[in-house]
C-alpha cells in the first residue's frame, strides 16, 4: 500500500479518499486471495514464494516511481539527493532480502547437514549454521529497508521533499522524519 498511495496532499480530500479506499481495496484483496489459495492448497512454499513477489513487485513499483516522479537529472539538487538515498536504501534492502531467500533456500535443501555442522562446532559459533533464522532476520531488516524507502519516496511525491529527511537510528535502523524549524514544519517544495 505503501507505494500504491501517491495522489498528492494538494488534490482535493475527495480524491485522495477515492485513491485511499481502491488502494486499500486492491491490497486488501490481494491478501486474501494469498490467504485463501494457502488454506486450500496447504502448501507453504506457495505462501513464501508469494510474499516474495509481492516484495519484489513493490520494488518494481518504487523503482518505476523513483524513475517517472523523480529522474536522475531533477533541476532540484535536494530532491536528487534525497533520491539517491532512496535509492540506496532500496537496494541494500532488495539485496539483503534476496540473500535472506537464499539463505532459506539452502537451509531447505541442506538441512540435515546444517544441523549436523551446528552440532559440529556447538555453542556459541552453531547460530551461523542456523540459515533459517537468518532467513528471518534477513528477510525482515530488508523489508524494513525497502518500506521505508517506499515509504520516504511517497511522502516525497506527495508532499514534497523539503519536510522530510531519512535518519538511520543506531546507524543501521531506517526512520523517516518530518522536520521542523521553531514549530513549524519545513517548507514544500513540490515534485
Amino acid at each position: 500500500f505503501i507505494v500504491m498511495e501517491i495522489t498528492p496532499v494538494t488534490e482535493p480530500r475527495s480524491v485522495q479518499k477515492d485513491s485511499i479506499i481502491r488502494n486499500a481495496g486492491l491490497c486488501i484483496c490481494l491478501a486474501l486471495f494469498i490467504c485463501i489459495a494457502y488454506l486450500y492448497n496447504q502448501n507453504a512454499v506457495f505462501h513464501q514464494v508469494s510474499f516474495g513477489l509481492l516484495l519484489i513487485l513493490c520494488v518494481i513499483r518504487s523503482y518505476f516511481l523513483l524513475t517517472l516522479m523523480i529522474p536522475a537529472n531533477h533541476p532540484d539538487p535536494e530532491i536528487r539527493a534525497k533520491r539517491a538515498i532512496i535509492t540506496k536504501l532500496l537496494s541494500r534492502g532488495a539485496i539483503i532480502f534476496f540473500l535472506g531467500f537464499v539463505c532459506w533456500n539452502i537451509d531447505n535443501a541442506f538441512c540435515q547437514y546444517l544441523r549436523e555442522a551446528r552440532e559440529k562446532v556447538g555453542i556459541p559459533l552453531a547460530f551461523l549454521f542456523q540459515l533459517h533464522g537468518w532467513w528471518h532476520l534477513m528477510t525482515g531488516y530488508g523489508a524494513v529497508m525497502m518500506a521505508t524507502s517506499g515509504q520516504f519516496l511517497t511522502l516525497i511525491i506527495r508532499e514534497g521533499a523539503a519536510p522530510f529527511e531519512l535518519e538511520m537510528w543506531w546507524g543501521w535502523y531506517p526512520v523517516v522524519i518530518r522536520t521542523f524549524h521553531n514549530g513549524v514544519i519545513v517548507g514544500d517544495k513540490t515534485v
